[in-house]
């Protein structure tokens, strides 16, 4: 695999490789199963994983987490880590862990990632070649076409350092608040704009395969933490459904990512936002609300 975006140097990269391979080394297997054999046999660099987690680096982290890592890497080089044995090398984890709470971190997150990529990572095909033998089908069915299930907001770019847009209501952020707000205040005759961070996604992006979806769903690719690691933060980030007006649908997206969803003709439309607390207890009292207004 080529990365897009190369964030490590050359010792860097065979060190990290080195690493993958000590979490998920190639084990000799004396079975008379083949499925089980290859499996074994099989190391993450086998996978190119070591290039993925590079290109996840450059893809979700910050230039200084970007650095940390590197770091961590410079020091397992300088004690000749890839040239070394598993055997060594385990060892080599284990006296980093127990010596350095941050590098026990660090080292824990890039294990984390190698059995990530490992198990979930599909090919061209949308399949893992570990699926097989741990029993897992994978995908049940084929997400619907662009066709059968087309994206009804359409995109424009907005380019430069800012845009004016006018509005009669802003919303920042399309979750299950946002999103019914907007549908209530298009439905008022208000012109609606609503700001967004994440993708626009929809049924025919949905391949039910989750290491694509943690990448497209979620903030930071799913990969998000507290400062420490200890707490993963999983938050949604993405178009999480339409709520629409009748008539033009308008969108912009800039190209640092944030999407823009406006309608010159006063009809709102909903958009892609991480789905909050917040939102989600707006939408329970909203829908408490009409339950009890049937009654």
């Amino acid at each position: 695999m080529a990365v897009a975006a190369s964030v490590l140097t050359d010792v860097q990269r065979e060190t990290l490789a080195a690493l993958c391979d000590t979490f998920v080394p190639s084990v000799d297997a004396q079975t008379g199963d083949p499925l089980e054999r290859d499996f074994m046999a099989r190391a993450a660099s086998d996978m190119e994983i070591p290039a993925h987690i590079e290109q996840t680096f450059a893809d979700t982290l910050m230039a200084a987490e970007i650095e940390a890592f590197a770091g961590l890497l410079d020091a397992l080089a300088a004690e000749g880590f890839a040239g070394a044995e598993l055997e060594a090398r385990t060892a080599m984890i284990h006296g980093f862990s127990d010596q350095d709470p941050e590098a026990k971190l660090g080292l824990h997150s890039l294990k984390a990632l190698t059995m990530l990529f490992f198990y979930a990572l599909p090919d061209e095909q949308g399949r893992n070649p570990n699926w097989e033998a741990i029993g897992y089908s994978g995908a049940l069915s084929a997400p619907p076409s662009p066709e059968e299930a087309p994206k009804t907001i359409g995109l424009e770019e907005v380019s430069g350092e800012s845009a004016t847009l006018e509005c009669d209501v802003c919303i920042v952020g399309s979750g299950a608040g946002g999103g019914v707000i907007a549908a209530r205040c298009a439905e008022a005759g208000k012109d609606v704009l609503v700001l967004e961070a994440g993708g626009y996604r929809n049924e025919a992006d949905f391949k039910q395969l989750e290491l694509p979806a943690m990448q497209e769903l979620y903030y930071g690719g799913g990969l998000a933490a507290s400062e420490d690691g200890s707490i993963s933060i999983l938050a949604g980030q993405h178009k999480l459904l339409d709520f629409t007006g009748a008539g033009t649908q308008w969108s912009l997206q800039n190209p640092g990512g944030t999407l823009v969803f406006t309608d010159d003709n006063r009809n709102g439309v909903g958009v892609p936002e991480p789905v909050t607390m917040g939102g989600v207890a707006l939408f329970a009292l909203g829908m408490l609300g009409r339950r009890r207004a049937r009654k």
